[in-house]
């Protein structure tokens, strides 16, 4: 699944005027880190990127992404990230962030309840509209 234009965000982000939830830093979007490049693919993307804000993405998730082996429903890779601390649920790298990690979930766009898949405890549910239930299909996220 190479979807690389809509894995990786694009420049410009801004906030619609629908967003209004807040981050609750679970950091279940980091642990881990759902991306539809294989680690190959990946690899090779942050060697022959060469716009902006794509090399930036893949630069760092070569540097810092490491798979686990998982693959999940829709093909995407299960990666762990060397910035990302286990313990504080915290980002290492949160200041110099690159835009792929910046932009989640929304990227600048209006919320869908589509696009991405939401962790279960992830306070942005409340942006997509329509919202109430969890969307389930996410790996480890228990049905019911």
């Amino acid at each position: 699944m190479a979807r690389v234009g809509r894995a990786v965000c694009r420049a410009g982000l801004r906030q619609t005027d629908r967003v209004s939830a807040v981050c609750s830093a679970c950091g279940d979007c980091c642990d881990p880190v759902w991306f539809p490049l294989s680690p190959g693919d990946l690899r090779q993307g942050a060697v022959t990127a060469r716009a902006e804000p794509a090399r930036s993405d893949l630069t760092f998730a070569a540097a810092h992404w490491r798979a686990t082996g998982a693959v999940d429903g829709d093909g995407r890779f299960a990666y762990t990230c060397s910035a990302f601390d286990t313990t504080t649920r915290r980002c290492a790298a949160h200041e110099t962030r690159p835009p792929i990690c910046r932009g989640y979930p929304w990227y600048g766009r209006e919320p869908r309840a589509a696009d991405p898949v939401l962790p279960a405890r992830c306070s942005h549910h409340a942006d997509v509209p329509g919202a109430g239930a969890v969307p389930l299909g996410w790996p480890g996220r228990a049905a019911g």
